[in-house]
């Protein structure tokens, strides 16, 4: 082949190659960002559907927590009158086992010794008081 046929082949081939570049690379973006939008798009999807389900479990839990806590609101005050009546009787019923120290049928060393001894809780006026009352008597 002679030189003047690659002169003239060579622009030709040259600005097709050109062309077919261009087309490649602007057929070949366009595909590629096709293909990363639809694959975007796929996991924007799992995304949000990974997301409604985590909230749909919580919204169940929540929703048990509130029925629970709205149970507990019905129950507590009957359960804590039911433990107020209960306490009542206890002590009606304790009322006359009650044994009270008869203090007028002591002596004054008893009541002295008495006084002196027992952990209650008179002031030591009161234990005054009452030692002078009976003694009085």
């Amino acid at each position: 082949m002679s030189w003047e046929l690659w002169w003239q082949i060579l622009p030709s081939s040259a600005v097709a190659a050109a062309l077919a570049f261009a087309l490649f690379r602007f057929l070949g973006q366009k595909w590629i960002e096709g293909k990363f939008s639809e694959r975007l798009e796929a996991y924007k999807h799992a995304q949000n559907r990974e997301l409604e389900d985590v909230r749909f479990r919580i919204n169940a839990i929540f929703n048990r927590l509130r029925q629970f806590h709205d149970k507990e609101f019905e129950l507590l005050p009957v359960a804590w009158g039911n433990l107020n009546d209960a306490w009542l009787a206890i002590v009606r019923c304790n009322r006359g086992f009650r044994e009270d120290p008869n203090l007028d049928a002591l002596s004054l060393e008893e009541l002295e010794v008495f006084l002196s001894e027992t952990t209650s809780s008179l002031t030591e006026l009161e234990k005054k008081i009452e030692y002078d009352t009976v003694k009085i008597k």
